[in-house]
């Protein structure tokens, strides 16, 4: 059996003691599901190509994935996307007979305010970091 790019990410950060230590359980593939309270993590694989062997036949996949820290304060979602950097970045591994690495590219941060308008502080503060990955073709 071979693993999809979602289940070795998702490996990658529920197996990391820093990143579980900081979101327990709270990361979900795409967004984040309204019972999760603040800081979570949601990802998303953001584009995936097969790369072409000697053979003609692709045999590794690789591709970008976006990993989002949503958190109430800027230390918060620094402090869990550190955790997430260090956990993915430069990782190799293999899951279910699939090999795999990642390499971390760049950041970007957001806030979005309370939805009331009001300034209580308890907006959203949102780092998303991208990564690269390789994996073996086996299985999307």
């Amino acid at each position: 059996m071979t693993s999809s790019i979602e289940e070795i990410v998702y490996h990658e950060l529920s197996t990391s003691i820093l990143v579980t230590a900081q979101v327990s359980t709270r990361i979900a593939p795409e967004y984040r599901p309204s019972e999760f309270a603040l800081p979570c993590i949601s990802y998303e694989v953001a584009s995936m190509t097969s790369l072409d062997s000697l053979s003609g036949r692709g045999e590794t996949l690789t591709g970008d994935v976006s990993i989002s820290v949503m958190s109430r304060t800027v230390e918060a979602a620094n402090l869990v996307g550190e955790a997430v950097r260090l956990a993915l970045d430069s990782t190799t591994g293999t899951l279910d007979g699939t090999a795999y690495s990642f390499r971390f590219t760049d950041v970007d941060t957001d806030y979005a305010p309370p939805i009331d308008g009001g300034d209580d502080g308890f907006g959203v503060y949102t780092k998303t970091m991208n990564f690269n990955f390789y994996k073996d073709s086996g299985g999307l």
